[in-house]
């Protein structure tokens, strides 16, 4: 079971909304109720196994003062870096995001980006589709099963 850390501020309903219907995003309601109770609350355990390895995940992105923990910055930074409707939900350190697709073909469905094999060179736009990113979970519950004690 993941512990979080508390916290520094509650998350922020209002700001989350007007992010929402700034993008027209509309995100699964387990992610929104994990925002809701813990915001971008630190992990404990938080390794994350993938097939080359695996990441730690740090937390995922809520309404921070902490622009590197705040959803709707770490968007603004990365938006034209991935593909369309791929929205970043998660540091995993490193700068590889932990993303959930929110298109309707795979809405909910969590995605591992990896900056170096998968992102778009200076000033180009993302060619990638989701299919080209890292299947990490079906859902973001599922994704929650999945992180484990680390062993560092």
């Amino acid at each position: 079971m993941v512990k979080v850390n508390p916290a520094e501020k509650k998350f922020d309903a209002k700001r989350w909304a007007a992010f929402c219907a700034r993008w027209g995003f509309s995100f699964p309601d387990a992610f929104i109720s994990y925002l809701k109770r813990y915001n971008d609350g630190e992990l404990e355990p938080n390794m994350l196994p993938l097939p080359d390895n695996g990441c730690m995940v740090r937390y995922f992105y809520g309404t921070s003062d902490d622009d590197c923990a705040d959803m709707e910055t770490v968007y603004g930074w990365y938006q034209e870096r991935l593909p369309k409707n791929c929205v970043p939900i998660a540091d995993p350190d490193f700068g590889n995001l932990i993303c959930i697709s929110l298109a309707a073909d795979t809405y909910g469905k969590i995605y591992f980006w990896d900056h170096e094999t998968m992102d778009a060179e200076e000033d180009e736009m993302c060619t990638l589709s989701l299919h080209d990113l890292i299947p990490v979970a079906e859902s973001f519950e599922d994704l929650l099963k999945q992180i484990k004690d680390s062993p560092y």
